[in-house]
């Protein structure tokens, strides 16, 4: 693997990495936490509750969201400019990059398993579809949706309340997501050695 693109892809790589690393990382501790949002004490002190619930969806989920998005969207544009004549634009969305990943990487099955879970809106956990539903998004908009609490227009307010304020159903999510997160790096790094000794 030379030339400019094949460093190009694998600085946008490794930035992907680190976002779902960020990721993996908060949601360890949400788990760790046991994704408190309601604490109870005989006398709580300064700043208790604020540590006891620090990791729950409650607080993290919107900028975890976004983050892992994130991640997910430089992953697909990594590997795609590690391909040889593929052209990058500034304007693709996030499903048009799931796709053209499919084409270029169609033995990835695991991978592309673990994609589409979470970039096809009908394959979309209930804890994310629901919120989507419920706000009219689809998922090439899930960039803005987790960016901003109102529409493009600053006109509508979004509702945030299906992935929030869940701690069983919350926690529940976050255990298979760890997991998915885990397999989705896994997948990667194994791919981009392919591809590096190739």
């Amino acid at each position: 693997m030379q030339g400019i693109e094949s460093h190009k892809g694998c600085a946008v790589l490794d930035l992907s990495i680190s976002y779902l690393h960020l990721v993996k990382n908060v949601v360890g501790e949400n788990i760790k936490g046991g994704n408190l949002w309601i604490y109870f004490g005989d006398k709580l002190a300064d700043g208790e509750y604020d540590e006891k619930t620090k990791w729950s969806d409650f607080n993290v989920s919107n900028p975890l969201f976004f983050n892992f998005y994130h991640g997910l969207e430089l992953l697909l544009k990594g590997f795609l400019l590690l391909k040889d004549n593929y052209i990058l634009k500034a304007d693709y969305k996030i499903t048009k990059l799931l796709n053209d990943f499919r084409e270029n990487y169609s033995q990835k099955i695991q991978l592309i398993s673990i994609l589409n879970k979470y970039l096809t809106i009908e394959l979309l956990p209930s804890y994310i579809a629901d919120c989507l539903n419920e706000n009219n998004i689809q998922v090439d908009d899930l960039y803005e949706f987790f960016r901003y609490p109102l529409d493009k227009k600053f006109q509508t307010q979004r509702d945030y309340s299906r992935i929030r304020f869940k701690e069983e159903e919350g926690l529940k999510f976050f255990e298979d997501f760890i997991k998915d997160i885990n397999a989705l790096s896994i997948e990667a790094v194994k791919l981009s050695r392919e591809i590096d000794a190739s």
